[in-house]
């Protein structure tokens, strides 16, 4: 396992600290892009098998509860129809971005939307 350190600044006007995150990485998780997308790709006899199994586990269950959402509040890819299951729209989201890494990037940098929750620092700013 290799130690990678994230780039973290701090706003001298509001004094809170930011955390640029590579594209590899999904916010506050401690597993990697790459292996989530490896979890969701499996099928269920394949998955208790995966490492992080447990942790996976429960990633999947937030991406089934949160996936209605961002395909409402997204509308991205911009493929119709859409996918009308879980695996099905993780799949079109990394077709259509080349992976799931640049759809995580794509999703937060024009939608302020995580893939598996929507979290208060990637709301969209607007300006008054």
């Amino acid at each position: 396992m290799t130690l990678r350190k994230v780039a973290r600044f701090l706003c001298s006007l509001c004094n809170k600290t930011t955390s640029v995150l590579p594209a590899f990485v999904l916010p506050y998780r401690a597993t990697l892009v790459e292996d989530v997308d490896d979890y969701f790709l499996a099928d269920d006899a394949e998955r208790p098998q995966k490492p992080c199994a447990d942790t996976l586990r429960r990633y999947w269950r937030e991406w089934c509860a949160h996936w209605p959402t961002l395909q409402r509040q997204s509308g991205w890819p911009p493929v119709r129809p859409l996918a009308r299951a879980p695996q099905a729209y993780w799949q079109q989201l990394r077709r259509a971005a080349g992976s799931i890494a640049v759809a995580q990037v794509r999703l937060i940098g024009r939608y302020g939307l995580s893939l598996l929750r929507r979290y208060a620092c990637h709301r969209v700013v607007s300006s008054a």
